[in-house]
């Protein structure tokens, strides 16, 4: 029984080796991925709809990479959501700070780039769901934000 057991253990150590060296290859490649942060809404229900979400963990020169826009209808169908069509009006932009705009193979501003979306039409609508396709050299990513606009403040 002794045999078996360590041929078992030596079996299990080469499996286990071989899985966290595959995890450690990965990892660069997880941690150099751009992600999308939580969106920050500065327009009112009834006004032209503006927003940003910051990028993080952006290469400088996977800025100009960058592709952005508001998913397809066929896009917000594989994700079981209903595609409301104000979200036709609403433009995404990828923009960063003009302090950053030099070159270097760093993180691009520790997260000074943006997504900017903008509309010219009001939104009358008080919770849409945007989902934005994004994707640079590294790959390509499709995000959900669910938005809900409050009432205008009254002016003073």
């Amino acid at each position: 029984m002794k045999p078996i057991t360590k041929k078992l253990f030596a079996s299990a150590i080469t499996v286990f080796s071989f899985t966290t060296l595959c995890l450690a290859m990965l990892q660069p490649a997880i941690a150099d991925a751009a992600v999308l942060g939580n969106i920050k809404v500065s327009s009112a229900l009834g006004q032209p709809f503006a927003a940003e979400v910051e990028i993080v963990g952006l290469q400088a020169e996977e800025f100009f990479q960058i592709k952005t826009r508001i998913a397809s209808l066929e896009t917000y169908e594989a994700n079981k959501l209903e595609y409301p069509s104000i979200v036709r009006q609403i433009r995404v932009t990828a923009e960063r700070d003009s302090d950053n705009l030099g070159g270097g193979g760093d993180n691009i501003g520790n997260g000074k780039a943006k997504l900017k979306f903008t509309s010219n039409a009001a939104i009358n609508e008080p919770s849409l769901d945007l989902l934005v396709e994004f994707s640079t050299g590294n790959g390509r990513l499709v995000q959900k934000y669910s938005v809900l606009l409050d009432l205008p403040k009254m002016g003073k």
